[in-house]
């Protein structure tokens, strides 16, 4: 008796936290789906040529840009359904290139993949794959295990100079108590010598 309970209170948990999934991605679907309304909407009443390629390729990609973040979203690593978005990412060659911006500390250090892709296959299969594959997983904790040897050395860094300075203060303080203590011996030699006068 007590294996059926146990199992029902097992299955009714996994139901309801399916339930939440679902209803949670079709948010997410449904999210999306309005963004893309909106996208199509402003092309409809814009007139300028830039805007209206611009548009365009929004439109274009946004399915793909979602595909992206929804695999990003639900993905059973909690560190990259936490800590990693997908969009255009600045870089000096191609300004509208697409990439994954990781936040790899607690204060918020980031760290920027961009996707290269090779000439036959699109930056959105190649970040898809990406993240299907684990070499994203690998890429983040790459970056972070560097992140977190580069902090460590610079708080080595930083202990070793607040020694380094406290020694060259008690030094300096040493300098002094001995220039003192020279000025004490000269002082009670200048005794002893008008005392050995009179």
């Amino acid at each position: 008796m007590f294996t059926s309970k146990t199992t029902s209170s097992k299955k009714a948990k996994k139901q309801a936290r399916r339930s939440a999934e679902i209803s949670e991605l079709d948010l997410f679907a449904k999210d999306a789906r309005s963004k893309y309304d909106v996208l199509v909407k402003l092309r409809e009443r814009v007139t300028s040529e830039k805007k209206i390629a611009d548009l365009d390729e929004q439109i274009k990609d946004h399915v793909h840009v979602h595909e992206v973040k929804a695999l990003l979203k639900f993905n059973r690593e909690p560190v990259i359904a936490n800590n990693v978005t997908f969009g255009k990412i600045n870089t000096k060659d191609e300004p509208t290139q697409y990439g994954f911006t990781c936040i790899i500390s607690k204060r918020g250090d980031t760290e920027i993949f961009p996707v290269d892709s090779a000439h036959d296959i699109t930056p959105f299969a190649t970040a898809k794959s990406m993240v299907t594959s684990g070499s994203l997983i690998q890429s983040y904790k790459s970056s972070s295990r560097k992140f977190l040897a580069s902090e460590m050395a610079r708080i080595e860094s930083a202990k070793s100079d607040a020694m380094a300075s406290a020694l060259k203060v008690a030094a300096s303080v040493g300098d002094e108590a001995d220039v003192m203590i020279d000025e004490v011996d000269g002082v009670e030699a200048l005794m002893a010598m008008f005392k050995s006068m009179a």
